[in-house]
């Protein structure tokens, strides 16, 4: 059995010259093509010797029409070799047999079909592209982005950014390629073999080992969030948890049985540190819920607490806002109404949200917000 190796193919599939120029090549160095799959083709090992390889759209036709073409074929010296992609490749060791097609013009014709549907499939690619792209942007905006960006998001986004930002390029490139190609055949001029192949070879293998470390990289992210963290009951979390608990501020609610007391850490890349609490009784009884975030960098934290502020006013209209003027905080605001209120702080990289449906007043527990934020930076 003759020895056989794979080897990757170029990246230019639209460009015939590029690839006929390739297999020529190989076969110079003693390899001919067997079949083709994916992202390479296998070639068994033979003698180093010149041949032409002419690659022709695969269209559609009855077996008798097939056979009675590859006959043709081989009487002028072609015989077929495997599919490549949308393409039937033909090979020729005979110097002296004519071209499959001696006229440009018939090559033309040949390959019209095949190029509209290269073009029309690439612009159908670039409008799906481009409109993803702006539903994605809809629903950062629309939303929470600062949030969502900080907890994990913007792994998924610098890989969504990546894959259809290069997925944009190649296909304008294509769509460039075929419209030259296009271009050639109408003025009769065949696709040429001086195209750079190693070249094409390179960009192909580092697209692939892009695309392998960026697949790597997020499964890894993905399995990190997964592992890392923590969640129970608040009476079972093993170190103090960063909010004013029910019981400092208002006492006599911790004398009802809750019926939920639960929280929860994570932890991120841009966040290091991220903690929720809830605590209420399904009766409309008291109810606190927390939010504490200690991120990366200021800025970070900056643009959390901007966010928290609108998402509050948003979705809690009708209550009053006052802004706390103490130099214990970067920025700190109180929302009230009847027995509704809501704090919110800054101190650093350090931001705290809590919430709550309490006999009392949290403007008498600035005092126990201030403590937490600096205990907790």
């Amino acid at each position: 059995m003759k020895e056989q190796k794979r080897f990757i193919i170029p990246e230019d599939l639209w460009d015939t010259g590029l690839l006929e120029q390739w297999l020529e090549e190989k076969a110079v160095q003693g390899w001919f093509p067997v079949s083709f799959g994916g992202l390479r083709g296998k070639f068994e090992a033979c003698e180093p010797r010149t041949i032409r390889f002419r690659l022709e759209p695969d269209k559609p036709e009855s077996t008798e029409h097939r056979q009675e073409r590859e006959s043709v074929y081989g009487e002028l010296g072609w015989q077929y070799v495997a599919n490549l992609g949308d393409y039937r490749v033909w090979c020729c060791g005979d110097p002296a047999a004519q071209e499959l097609y001696t006229d440009p013009t018939t090559l033309s014709w040949a390959w019209e079909k095949q190029l509209r549907r290269l073009w029309r499939n690439g612009l159908i690619c670039v409008l799906l592209i481009l409109a993803w792209m702006a539903w994605q942007l809809r629903q950062i905006w629309g939303g929470r982005p600062v949030e969502q960006f900080v907890y994990g998001m913007w792994a998924i986004w610098l890989f969504v950014l990546w894959w259809g930002g290069r997925g944009l390029y190649d296909t304008i490139r294509q769509l460039r390629g075929v419209r030259r190609l296009r271009r050639k055949l109408s003025a009769g001029i065949a696709p040429d073999h001086t195209g750079d192949v190693a070249k094409a070879l390179g960009r192909r293998r580092r697209r692939e080992i892009a695309d392998w470390t960026g697949i790597v990289l997020l499964a890894l992210f993905c399995i990190s969030l997964a592992v890392t963290g923590d969640s129970g009951e608040l009476s079972e979390a093993r170190s103090p948890l960063p909010y004013v608990t029910m019981e400092t501020l208002d006492p006599e609610s911790t004398a009802q049985e809750m019926d939920w007391q639960h929280y929860e850490e994570d932890y991120d890349i841009l966040a290091p540190y991220h903690c929720e609490i809830e605590q209420f009784c399904w009766d409309f009884g008291p109810r606190l819920e927390a939010r504490f975030d200690r991120l990366r960098v200021p800025l970070l934290a900056e643009l959390l607490y901007d966010e928290r502020l609108k998402v509050t006013e948003r979705e809690t209209p009708g209550l009053e806002w006052t802004a706390v003027e103490d130099s214990r905080f970067d920025e700190a605001m109180l929302l009230t109404g009847g027995r509704n209120q809501i704090f919110l702080g800054r101190r650093g990289t350090a931001v705290l949200w809590e919430y709550t449906i309490l006999n009392t007043d949290l403007s008498a527990h600035l005092d126990d917000f201030a403590e937490v934020l600096a205990e907790f930076q």
